[in-house]
């Protein structure tokens, strides 16, 4: 999965951060939101394609509200489908 967010995200610079979130039928962060991104890649990696039923929207709500507070001048939120 490492790929997509490789490709979707360029390169990453002293400054980033990156948080996983899963939608899930309950969302919540597998990763909160760190400067660690290589720790948060990491996990990244070892997850596995899951056929759970998944709630996007709440789970959106989640990350642009978590987004909303961290600050920074540019934020993304990935999905993967």
């Amino acid at each position: 999965m490492r790929g997509g967010v490789g490709g979707t995200t360029g390169t990453r610079g002293p400054d980033d951060k990156l948080g996983l979130l899963q939608a899930g039928p309950s969302p919540g962060w597998l990763v909160p939101i760190t400067a660690d991104t290589g720790a948060a890649l990491k996990q990244l990696d070892q997850l596995a394609p899951g056929w759970q039923s998944a709630r996007i929207e709440p789970a959106l709500h989640l990350a642009a509200d978590t987004l909303a507070a961290t600050g920074g001048a540019n934020r993304r939120i990935i999905l993967f489908g």
